[in-house]
């Protein structure tokens, strides 16, 4: 039997798997993938509770005074990438 992964098992618990019909119906009927998967949701759910901490509007000038130096550092690597929160 094919077993389902963490992976699997993480976008099954956010509901974002692809196959989630499918890995309910596993879950119902493999007490191994059931145990792993409860003991992943605790976890899981104990990350959810943590607050998240707010950035304030230096945040941005902070996190870039950080890695300036790496990037000034290594002038041939011209490629940015630039991120939104």
């Amino acid at each position: 039997m094919t077993h389902i992964t963490e992976e699997q098992l993480v976008l099954f618990h956010y509901g974002d798997a692809d196959d989630h019909e499918a890995i309910r119906a596993h879950l119902e009927e493999c007490a191994e993938c059931r145990d792993e998967y409860a003991q992943l949701r605790r976890v899981l759910d104990a990350v959810t509770e943590l607050p998240v901490p707010e950035r304030g509007d230096e945040y941005g000038a902070a996190v870039w005074e950080r890695v300036r130096p790496e990037v000034v550092a290594r002038p041939e690597q011209r490629t940015i990438a630039v991120y939104h929160w």
